[in-house]
């Protein structure tokens, strides 16, 4: 395949960008949650890691299933149980039922994995490496958008319809992308061998026995930390130093959040102008900067002065984000014959890791201070970057790696 219409685009980045979009929807209406269901912070942080918990269990079961009944049969199905979670998370908010609603944000995050697994094989497999980072570089690039505007919705509509409507407006939504998987990329057939259990079974344990797979892998799933740490518990760290409201709070996480968008921007400028090592720099520079600031201003975050450093603080680190994953994770996925496992390898360790931090960092939040937030961000970033001085020298290495054939 050779060219993508502006509906096949546009199908791609609402489908992909659906789990994020459904999981920071809520974000800034997490103290109505509280106050609805006489929650305590970390207990309405769990709305977040729960979801987290699912996206990151769905990642397995989607490339299995991809290949046993096709990509976008198994998109589908995907989206078909997100909407039942939505459902139950409409009923769980009505009877204020926290376990239930818990339940039903693992069931959504579950089913919202389907999108990132199959969008990003079919990218993979329709177009040589140049291509499919061009490709997945515009997609993320004006995803990340989505997310940001997500967080700014859901602030405004929170004050208007409350935490029930804003379960509402996202099943609706949900329902909504259904009729959008016609128009995805047709992709290749599934291939009947995919049946053998013993065939899956050699693909995982092939990709989890690939180093360069590996090193681009865990690159990828640190910045995925960085940004789903950073936006679930944010409302726990910046509402109340700052004293905002939900609006204002909505506000300042589109302005930080949109790094994401800058550095795919950045990275997809750079494709044909600068080496792969070159941008993962860029990348590793600018999360370490970003991070450095953040934790510096975690020790003074009471003074409101400072609410404008933190915008750019965490702007930077998001810039960092954007150029490093976009790359690694093309990188990763190319260094692999076998993509759909891939994928659902490095979707499943990056979110399963990033719920486990999150619940793991609200704990600490409520017992120590806001420093806790700062220092954990710094060390995935430290951590990030030593990955990707690791991987440096396996960079010559993958850039043969599209020759493989899927």
């Amino acid at each position: 395949m050779k060219s993508l219409t502006l509906r096949q685009y546009m199908a791609l980045i609402l489908l992909m960008s659906f789990s994020m979009v459904s999981m920071l929807f809520i974000t800034p209406a997490l103290g109505d949650f509280a106050s609805l269901l006489q929650l305590t912070s970390t207990q309405s942080a769990e709305l977040l890691s729960f979801f987290l918990l699912g996206y990151a269990l769905g990642q397995l079961p989607y490339g299995i299933l991809a290949d046993r009944l096709g990509r976008l049969t198994t998109l589908k199905y995907a989206m078909l149980f997100s909407l039942a979670g939505s459902v139950m998370a409409i009923i769980a908010t009505v009877t204020r039922s926290h376990e239930l609603l818990n339940l039903a944000r693992f069931i959504i995050g579950f089913g919202g994995a389907g999108g990132s697994v199959i969008v990003a094989t079919l990218i993979n497999e329709s177009f040589e490496e140049q291509q499919a980072r061009r490709i997945l570089g515009t997609v993320y690039f004006t995803f990340a958008f989505l997310p940001c505007i997500s967080i700014f919705l859901g602030g405004l509509l929170g004050k208007l319809v409350g935490p029930a409507g804003l379960l509402i407006a996202s099943g609706l939504y949900n329902l909504a992308l259904l009729p959008l998987i016609k128009r995805l990329p047709s992709p290749r057939q599934q291939d009947s061998a995919c049946l053998s259990m013993l065939r899956l079974l050699r693909n995982y344990r092939h990709n989890l026995g690939n180093a360069s797979y590996l090193l681009c892998t865990l690159t990828f799933v640190c910045t995925v930390c960085i940004y789903c740490i950073f936006t679930s518990l944010a409302p726990l760290v910046i509402i109340e130093p700052f004293s905002l409201t939900q609006l204002h709070f909505s506000i300042l996480m589109l302005l930080i959040t949109s790094g994401v968008a800058a550095g795919c921007f950045v990275s997809n400028h750079l494709t044909r102008r600068a080496a792969t090592a070159t941008r993962l720099t860029y990348g590793g520079l600018s999360m370490l900067v970003g991070g450095c600031l953040m934790l510096v201003l975690c020790y003074w975050l009471k003074a409101s002065h400072l609410l404008l450093w933190f915008s750019i603080a965490g702007f930077i680190l998001f810039m960092g984000h954007g150029l490093v994953s976009t790359n690694s994770s093309v990188l990763g996925i190319k260094a692999t014959p076998f993509k759909a496992s891939g994928v659902s390898i490095m979707y499943f360790l990056s979110f399963s890791l990033s719920s486990l931090l999150s619940q793991q960092t609200s704990v600490l939040l409520a017992h120590s201070n806001a420093r806790v937030f700062g220092e954990v961000l710094l060390c995935l970033a430290v951590l990030a970057t030593l990955l990707f001085a690791l991987a440096h020298r396996k960079i010559k290495k993958l850039q043969p790696a599209p020759q493989i054939s899927g």
